[in-house]
C-alpha cells in the first residue's frame, strides 16, 4: 500500500522469482472499512478519504489481476477481517480526521461528534472497526 508505483513492484517481485517457486503478498484493501457509528456519512467521508489518501488504497484487490498479468499462475486469494480496539484505530485516522477538518471537508462538530461516539461505544463495550486483510499467492510459471 505504501510503495509508489505497486505494478512495478509486483513486476519486479515476478521477475526474480524462479520458474515453479511461489510469492506470497499480505496487505489491506482500504476501502472496505468498516466502522460501526451512528454518523454514516461522516465515517464514510473518513474511510473513502482514507483509502484514496493513499498511495495503493486498493492494493489488495489490485493483487490478484497484477499476479496474473505478470505471469504468476495458480493466483490464490484469502482474506480475513481484521478488527482493531479503538486504541489501534486512533493512530491511523487520527492525523486524517484532524486534516479533513483543517481543509473544510468535514466540519469541527463532526468530527468530535465522531470520535466522541466511538469513545463511548470503546466504553460501552461496543466498539467496531476493521478493515480486509488479503493474502495472496502463486506461482511463477
Amino acid at each position: 500500500m505504501h510503495v509508489p508505483d505497486a505494478e512495478r513492484a509486483i513486476a519486479e517481485m515476478a521477475r526474480v522469482l524462479a520458474p515453479g517457486g511461489r510469492i506470497s503478498v499480505f496487505d489491506f484493501d482500504w476501502e472496505t472499512q468498516v466502522c460501526d457509528s451512528p454518523y454514516k456519512e461522516t465515517t464514510r467521508t473518513i474511510a473513502l478519504t482514507f483509502c484514496d489518501g493513499m498511495k495503493n488504497g486498493w492494493i489488495g484487490r489490485r493483487m490478484p489481476r497484477l499476479f496474473a498479468s505478470h505471469g504468476i499462475t495458480d493466483v490464490a486469494v484469502k482474506n480475513e477481517t481484521v478488527f482493531v480496539t479503538a486504541r489501534v484505530s486512533e493512530t491511523a485516522p487520527r492525523g486524517h480526521v484532524a486534516r479533513l477538518h483543517d481543509t473544510g471537508v468535514i466540519s469541527r462538530e463532526e468530527a468530535n461528534q465522531w470520535w466522541t461516539s466511538l469513545a463511548a461505544a470503546d466504553r460501552d463495550g461496543t466498539f467496531l472497526y476493521g478493515f480486509t486483510a488479503f493474502i495472496v499467492s502463486g506461482t511463477k510459471a
